[in-house]
């Protein structure tokens, strides 16, 4: 009995709650998202395009305050239109200037020179 009085005065609790938010981005970024194939610097791009910070911390006891519906349909609607549009737009060539790789084997070789 003496234990069970002992976990009470631990600060697993403080621990626990911190790790009951979730900000939207990593929210997005999960497999079970339906974007997470987006990819990070896409679901941030949509993100910002609905006007919400990626940063945002939810939880499920502040969810519908933090970010109310008229929000998440914003952010669907981001989502659905601006990111199908990026993802086009690279998969046509026509996405002149974007930057999707660099092989950091090419800056070795060159510094050898």
């Amino acid at each position: 009995q003496g234990k069970k009085g002992g976990k009470k005065k631990g600060s697993g609790g403080k621990k626990k709650t911190m790790d009951d938010s979730v900000a939207l981005k990593a929210l997005l970024l999960k497999p079970t998202s339906g974007v997470y194939h987006y990819g990070p610097s896409l679901i941030e791009h949509c993100i910002r395009s609905a006007g919400l910070d990626p940063v945002v911390k939810l939880k499920h006891d502040n969810i519908d305050y933090t970010l109310p519906e008229a929000s998440w349909e914003d952010l669907i609607t981001s989502l659905r239109e601006e990111g199908s549009r990026v993802i086009e737009n690279l998969t046509s060539g026509e996405s002149g200037g974007f930057i999707l790789y660099k092989p950091k084997a090419n800056d070795n070789n060159e510094k050898k020179k």
